[in-house]
C-alpha cells in the first residue's frame, strides 16, 4: 500500500481502474496515460523521466529531525491510534522503534528504516483524516459556517 498517493479523488481512482493495462504500462513506459494527458504541459524533462521512488531524507542523521519524527509517532504510532485504526501491529511498531535504536543497527538500515516509519505514519495519517474522519459532516459543517448554500437540491 502506498502512503502517499498523488490523486486522492476517488472518481479519478475509480476512472484509472478502468484503464487497460497495456495502456498503463506501454514498453517500458510507467504511467504511460498519465504522461500523455501531461504532454505539452509538464517540461519535457519530467515527461521523459523514468519513474523513481521517493525518499524522504532520512530523519536519523539530525537530532531534531528524529525529535520531530518522534513526536508524530507519540502520536499517531501509539497504541491507542494503532487499536482504533486497526492497520498495524504495535508489537512490530515496537520491534522496528527498537531496532531503531539499537546502537548495533547499522546507518544504512537507519535509512531503510526511516522510510518504513514515514509510510507507517502516512498510513496512519490519511486513515485518520479521510478514513476515521466524518469527512462529508465536516465539508457540510464548514459550508455552514461560510454561509455556503445549494442554490438548487441535488
Amino acid at each position: 500500500m502506498e502512503a502517499r498517493p498523488a490523486f486522492l479523488d476517488h472518481h479519478l481512482a475509480a476512472a484509472a481502474v478502468q484503464v487497460p493495462p497495456e495502456l498503463r504500462i506501454k514498453g517500458k513506459t510507467e504511467k504511460y496515460v498519465l504522461r500523455e494527458a501531461m504532454a505539452g504541459l509538464l517540461p519535457e524533462v519530467l515527461y521523459k523521466r523514468e519513474k523513481f521512488a521517493f525518499m524522504a531524507p532520512p530523519a536519523h542523521t539530525e537530532p531534531e529531525k528524529w525529535a520531530q519524527m518522534k513526536q508524530l509517532a507519540d502520536d499517531y504510532l501509539s497504541d491507542e491510534a494503532i487499536d482504533s485504526a486497526g492497520l498495524l501491529s504495535k508489537e512490530g511498531v515496537r520491534a522496528l522503534f527498537a531496532r531503531h535504536d539499537d546502537p548495533a543497527t547499522t546507518d544504512a538500515e537507519r535509512v531503510q528504516m526511516d522510510a518504513v516509519i514515514n509510510h507507517l505514519l502516512g498510513v496512519q495519517m490519511l486513515h485518520r483524516m479521510f478514513v476515521a474522519a466524518d469527512v462529508p459532516a465536516q465539508a457540510r459543517e464548514q459550508a455552514d459556517h461560510l454561509g455556503w448554500r445549494l442554490l438548487m437540491p441535488v
